[in-house]
């Protein structure tokens, strides 16, 4: 039997069972919405699959469940309405967090509420800007709509995440934890970020991927990539550069890849190395990396 093919140990308790439920209820209510809302097909299907799971969940968490549907449901109506109050629609959705974060009632539920509360926020945020130049494009809904064009823009929304991840870092510092708190630390002090500074530098990911690809020979790929970033970035010289390299074909190609069309491995290519072991940090290890152009 091979590796792949054997059982993986799994730890499973009270908590891990709470996080799987909440975790198929918030699935099958978003694949409710995107059926409601779109019509796709693929997430009316997924929630026919999880319906006779969330008939037990409704049961097993009832109060809980109830909530969230509701808090769903508002957030789905000011989404249709084009609310412009984003700390409103940041709001509902921390509100949902507070629900799952508040896993039973202790002394700490309140703490629990609050974390979850601000996270959810942080989390709507980031999703919203992360999704606001595909929504204007194909004119959804987004609540940085209005902003968006606006000068410091990216900035305005780091002071805000910043904000949000703060009330949540405090929250969790009241919280008695004994065991990983360092990870847990690193994930809300420094991973949560990682997001956002990929889509604050999505021209440099493109650039990045272009350049993989083409040490790989992929050119196909790698020119569609340097194409994107050229369109997230339109300034970018570096970009047009290479763009025009491509497109002008020729030995340029070759030249970056060794001669069975795989990674470059000479002493000449050594950018070209190093933007591939930084796309490759960056993967692995996110906000790791280094940088030579």
């Amino acid at each position: 039997m091979s590796e792949m093919s054997c059982k993986q140990p799994v730890r499973r308790n009270t908590v891990t069972e709470y996080a799987a439920d909440m975790n198929v209820l918030l699935t099958y209510y978003k694949c409710r919405d995107d059926w409601e809302d779109e019509k796709k097909v693929t997430a009316l299907g997924y929630s026919k699959v999880l319906q006779g799971k969330v008939k037990k969940l409704d049961q097993k968490y009832p109060d809980k469940s109830r909530r969230i549907q509701k808090l769903l449901s508002e957030l789905s109506e000011m989404e249709k309405s084009g609310e412009k109050d984003i700390d409103k629609m940041a709001g509902c959705f921390g509100k949902i967090m507070e629900e799952i974060f508040a896993w039973k009632q202790d002394v700490w539920e309140d703490t629990l509420r609050r974390m979850g509360f601000f996270l959810g926020k942080f989390i709507y945020l980031l999703d919203a800007y992360d999704d606001v130049e595909e929504d204007i494009k194909n004119k959804n809904y987004n609540p940085f709509s209005e902003q968006y064009i606006i000068e410091g823009f990216d900035e305005q929304v780091r002071r805000i995440l910043i904000m949000m991840m703060a009330q949540t870092c405090r929250e969790f510092e009241k919280l008695p934890i004994i065991k990983y708190t360092d990870i847990l630390r690193n994930i809300l002090y420094s991973g949560v970020w990682c997001r956002f500074e990929v889509i604050h530098k999505k021209g440099q990911w493109y650039y990045l991927s272009s350049m993989a690809n083409m040490g790989l020979g992929n050119n196909v790929n790698a020119l569609n990539d340097i194409k994107q970033a050229i369109r997230l970035e339109p300034d970018n010289v570096q970009y047009q550069m290479v763009l025009q390299q491509m497109e002008g074909g020729g030995n340029w190609y070759q030249e970056m890849q060794n001669p069975f069309g795989g990674m470059p491995t000479g002493g000449d290519d050594y950018c070209m190395k190093l933007c591939l072991a930084n796309m490759a940090c960056s993967l692995c290890c996110p906000g790791s990396g280094i940088f030579c152009c």
